[in-house]
């Protein structure tokens, strides 16, 4: 049996698991992962964000309701230089801009499918079904049935 003092994860031993990617510069976390594909590490006891901790070992602490947000949209890299420090509502912004938000059916939030916005739409238009009568039909708020009739959701 050994004794001594256990092992202890600091950000060397973090930064020491990296698997580097030569084409994009990504620090690659092979170990515990999220759902999402984000890196786990266990700080002082607590389990934590690798890229977050990465941004915060060495660029700057993170401020009050801040995200990290990554250049590379690698989730599992924690490489600083991919990292910035941003609100949800900006990383929101990014990964609209970037096409990597899901739409339409693919949005795990969605009840609806394009075949059944497309039939709202036809049933509201030609056949004068009012929106109270549509939103029985398709178990949807009288607001969601407005809203897709408008083109305000489910533009595409």
């Amino acid at each position: 049996m050994t004794t001594g003092r256990p092992y202890q994860n600091t950000p060397e031993s973090m930064k020491a698991l990296a698997i580097i990617d030569s084409t994009t510069g990504c620090w690659l976390w092979p170990r515990a992962k999220d759902r999402d594909g984000y890196g786990r590490y266990v700080y002082h006891g607590v389990d934590q964000f690798v890229h977050r901790l990465s941004y915060q070992f060495w660029i700057a602490p993170l401020e009050p309701r801040m995200v990290v947000m990554h250049s590379c949209d690698t989730p599992s890299c924690y490489n600083p230089e991919h990292l910035k420090q941003g609100t949800q509502k900006e990383n929101n912004a990014d990964c609209a801009k970037k096409g990597r938000k899901p739409k339409g059916e693919k949005n795990g939030n969605s009840k609806l499918t394009a075949y059944q916005v497309t039939k709202i739409r036809q049933w509201s238009y030609f056949d004068k079904v009012s929106n109270e009568e549509l939103s029985k039909l398709f178990n949807v708020s009288r607001r969601q049935i407005y809203k897709i009739i408008n083109g305000i959701n489910w533009k595409e």
